[in-house]
């Protein structure tokens, strides 16, 4: 086996295919019966795990999927692209490092990133620009650190899956507010971190996603913006657009070059159309959700990355150049923004079908491999009658 694609949703198929139409031999493992990927022509074999899964569980199903068909000493490339998949991977490296090329970075990196507290800090110590950001070690400081804020803030978990904190950010509009926040979940104070709010939603969030080689170089980089997200102004892309930004993507580089930083990487920023600047939100360290965009705009981030892990090929220094204007469309989730947008009076129809008819790349349709897209269009018809694209009342 040449690849293994953890996940097999939008984001694991756009993969599949661009290594699966190299000729190179794809496996899958997948966990979520709605990852219709796992219908790929391009895959070798497929493998399932239970809902609630272990590293050892993906060890073994990787394993599975490689030893009794590959050569001694052949090592497959492991290419994360869901979250979960992604941390497990980058805290047990030690455990797949021997069998398997990995994409991730370091797990101190890893670390940095999935904690707020820590990514402030790693982003603070190389000047890289993200929303003015407040926290305490010691429980007793955090309200008189925050009282300068320009409120309203957003107090976030310092760890996303922090169970302990009521959901998944909290708003308040005072330093009052913001006191009694504490005064209520004292346990909290030194687990939160409390930032100014960065004027973003649909339209003002921008992508940059790179692969770093292990020397910490990087060498591809694209950019593009979320033209639309579902759920509207804060979910996953549902239609994007290639957009060339090249002074967010030397900064980028030289941000991830100055921390050492390997793998594959995006990261994602509002749009301050007052100052004019691109404010940091969040990096994730995984494939992206809309990387078949990248391939259709002139950069196949996913097969420069296998041929970058394998040292099979020698590239330029570092590949960027992009076909801009090139449209991403997830029919499905568009049309769940849509809905909810109209009902809100921000969208009508025509505006939308003239948007969605700009579409050149897609989440699911590919006329060399049919059977995802024939399971999405039977996804779409079952959630349209389900009335699960209507909003909650």
């Amino acid at each position: 086996m040449d690849a293994i694609v953890l996940g097999l949703g939008v984001n694991g198929l756009a993969v599949t295919r661009s290594l699966g139409c190299r000729d190179l031999k794809v496996a899958g493992i997948y966990h979520d019966s709605d990852d219709l990927g796992r219908y790929s022509r391009y895959l070798s074999a497929v493998e399932k795990l239970p809902d609630s899964f272990d590293a050892q569980q993906v060890f073994t199903a990787c394993r599975a999927l490689s030893t009794a068909r590959d050569k001694a000493g052949h090592k497959p490339v492991l290419i994360c692209t869901t979250d979960q998949f992604a941390e497990i991977l980058a805290g047990h490296s030690e455990l797949f490092a021997p069998y398997f090329l990995l994409t991730t970075p370091s797990k101190e990196l890893y670390w940095r990133f999935l904690a707020k507290q820590a990514t402030a800090d790693i982003c603070n110590e190389h000047n890289f620009s993200i929303p003015d950001t407040r926290y305490s070690k010691t429980a007793g400081e955090l309200a008189a650190l925050t009282k300068s804020l320009n409120y309203p803030v957003i107090i976030k978990p310092d760890l996303t899956f922090d169970k302990a904190f009521p959901g998944k950010n909290v708003v308040v509009n005072s330093h009052r507010e913001l006191k009694d926040f504490i005064a209520r979940y004292p346990e909290l104070e030194t687990r939160v971190v409390a930032q100014s709010i960065v004027p973003s939603g649909d339209g003002n969030i921008y992508v940059v996603t790179s692969f770093s080689d292990q020397s910490g170089k990087v060498r591809v980089i694209y950019s593009g913006k979320k033209i639309r997200q579902y759920l509207p102004d804060y979910g996953v892309t549902c239609f994007g657009v290639s957009e060339h930004q090249e002074k967010l993507k030397q900064t980028v580089s030289d941000f991830l070059e100055a921390i050492g930083y390997r793998g594959f990487a995006t990261l994602e920023f509002a749009y301050d159309s007052a100052t004019e600047s691109f404010i940091f939100i969040e990096l994730n360290i995984r494939t992206f959700y809309h990387n078949q965009l990248f391939k259709d705009a002139g950069l196949d981030i996913n097969y420069l990355a296998y041929q970058l892990t394998t040292e099979c090929a020698t590239l330029p220094p570092c590949l960027s150049e992009q076909k801009d204007g090139v449209y991403w469309l997830d029919f499905t989730r568009d049309f769940g923004s849509f809905i909810r947008k109209r009902k809100s009076g921000k969208l009508s129809l025509l505006p939308w079908l003239k948007d969605i008819s700009k579409a050149r790349s897609f989440a699911y349709f590919d006329p060399g491999d049919l059977k995802p897209f024939i399971a999405s269009v039977r996804k779409f018809i079952m959630i349209s009658l389900s009335g699960l694209f209507q909003p909650k009342k």
